[in-house]
């Protein structure tokens, strides 16, 4: 019998880049943005997607610099398509959302 792996992140950044909302081709919303993790060496920039409801929430509250912490899971992403792949890499998958604030108050963005 085969056991499920526990497949779960959590971190705190910045958002990089200003939140692109779009949708697939049944109509759900995605929304992508970066989020820059700065250590004492260098900063980590993480390809963040948001799907859903919360996508069209955090589209709307989400602004470059602004602090966040993500909770969500790790994904394999493939760029091109399944027959070419043009390379690879991870994505964050967010399915809870806190803005920081300066006063390290959270505030939960949810989808409706």
């Amino acid at each position: 019998m085969q056991k499920n792996d526990f497949n779960k992140i959590i971190i705190t950044g910045y958002a990089n880049s200003v939140p692109r909302l779009n949708s697939t081709f049944n109509g759900t919303p995605v929304l992508n943005f970066e989020l820059r993790c700065n250590s004492r060496k260098r900063s980590e920039i993480f390809d963040i997607t948001v799907w859903g409801d919360l996508a069209k929430t955090a589209s709307e509250l989400i602004f470059p610099n602004e602090k966040l912490l993500i909770e969500g899971h790790v994904q394999h992403k493939l760029f091109g398509d399944n027959k070419e792949p043009l390379g690879c890499g991870i994505e964050l998958v967010a399915r809870r959302i806190y803005s920081v604030g300066n006063d390290f108050n959270l505030c939960e963005f949810t989808g409706s």
